[in-house]
C-alpha cells in the first residue's frame, strides 16, 4: 500500500475518533443502557413506533445522555442495529479500531495516534472535521 493513501485512511480514522469523542454525553453507550432503553420503548409501545408523545421524549433523553444521533436512537428503541453503535462509541472511548480498520492501515495503529494527537493539539490543519460517519467508512468512494 502506498504510505500517502495508508495516511489519508490513518487520518479518517483518526477524525471520526475524535469527533465522536467531542459529542457532549452524560456517559458513553453501553449494552446496558441500550438494554435498558430498549426495554423502556416496549413498556410504552403498543405495537406503534412512531418517534411521537413519550416515546419521542425517551429518544431525546437517550439521545443527550449518550451523544448518539437521532436515527441511533431511534434504532436502539426498536432493538436494532445495537451492537454496531455499541461497537462505534466503544471504539471512540478506548481509542481502538476494529479489524476491518487496522487492516486499512497495515495495522499501524501508531499512525492513527499520532493523528488523534495532531487534532487534539491543534497541529492537523488539513482537511476539516466531518461528522458523517458513514462517509467516513466508504474508502471506495474517495479512491
Amino acid at each position: 500500500m502506498d504510505d500517502k493513501v495508508k495516511e489519508r485512511r490513518a487520518r479518517k480514522l483518526a477524525l471520526r475518533l475524535v469527533e465522536i469523542r467531542r459529542i457532549p454525553r452524560e456517559e458513553w453507550l453501553t449494552t446496558e443502557i441500550a438494554n435498558e432503553y430498549t426495554q423502556r420503548a416496549k413498556k410504552l409501545s403498543n405495537g406503534s413506533s412512531e418517534d411521537t408523545g413519550d416515546r419521542r421524549r425517551l429518544r431525546q433523553e437517550l439521545q443527550e445522555r449518550c451523544g448518539i444521533t437521532e436515527i441511533e436512537a431511534i434504532n436502539i428503541l426498536q432493538g436494532m442495529h445495537v451492537q454496531t453503535y455499541i461497537s462505534k462509541y466503544e471504539m471512540a472511548s478506548t481509542q481502538t479500531l476494529l479489524k476491518s480498520d487496522l487492516d486499512k492501515i497495515e495495522g499501524d495503529i501508531e499512525l492513527v495516534r499520532k493523528f488523534i494527537y495532531d487534532i487534539e493539539t491543534g497541529q492537523d490543519m488539513g482537511m476539516p472535521l466531518v461528522d458523517d460517519y458513514d462517509y467516513l467508512l466508504d474508502e471506495e468512494s474517495q479512491e
